[in-house]
């Protein structure tokens, strides 16, 4: 509906509104403030994408899956309500301003390319009901040095922290019973790793090219 409107510069959606469709301000260029009513619970996959001036976001504290944030260049924060369980595929990938993050505790699962190219991430903080982290989660989060897994992940998908090329050290909870293809290729920072005794697969190239990795701890 509102597609591409070039000279659209900000939006109130009043209370009462529950579904934003897919696409629905995409590419709205000049969009620089929204504000999602109450009663919202799941946002479309490309509800925002390439709202590239996009810079303040109010959240529905009755949002329960967060979606439609890709290639939202100018955004440089997203205070996430504690209502959400599920950050979605592709939910924030290219958000290349934004350089902290929290996520609530109540998220269970974070989708595939969730965070992906989010080049100046420099921290995250993952709640303790996480269970699985998708594939190319973290992808390409080259400034991000650390990374807290929580006990009571299950999963770390195939090329979930490629490429982040400042990771210094990981620590694999317990709870995680598989290690994704590629999961940290091209770590070129990682030195060291430690492996939980729940492991039971560790797929293909996990840890390749992590050309400065010296210590591995297996249980």
């Amino acid at each position: 509906m509102f597609r591409a409107c070039k000279k659209l510069k900000s939006i109130d959606i009043p209370d009462g509104v529950v579904h934003l469709g897919a696409g629905l301000f995409t590419d709205c260029i000049q969009l620089s403030s929204v504000k999602l009513p109450r009663g919202t619970k799941v946002l479309s996959e490309t509800l925002f994408q390439g709202c590239v001036n996009l810079t303040n976001v109010v959240l529905a504290d009755t949002l329960t899956t967060l979606n439609g944030f890709r290639d939202c260049r100018s955004l440089k924060s997203l205070a996430i309500p504690n209502s959400v369980t599920s950050i979605g595929e592709l939910a924030m990938s290219g958000c290349v301003s934004i350089t902290e993050l929290e996520l609530p505790n109540a998220v269970v699962e974070i989708g595939d390319h969730a965070f992906s190219g989010m080049t100046n991430l420099t921290r995250i903080t993952l709640g303790g009901s996480l269970k699985r982290v998708g594939n190319a989660a973290f992808l390409s989060c080259s400034k991000l040095p650390e990374v807290g897994i929580p006990e009571g992940v299950e999963t770390v998908g195939n090329n979930a922290f490629e490429f982040c090329s400042s990771l210094t050290n990981v620590v694999i909870p317990h709870s995680v019973t598989s290690l994704g293809f590629n999961a940290f290729h091209g770590c070129v920072s990682l030195a060291s790793a430690t492996l939980g005794r729940g492991l039971r697969a560790i797929e293909i190239a996990t840890f390749r090219d992590c050309l400065n990795l010296a210590s591995i701890t297996i249980p």
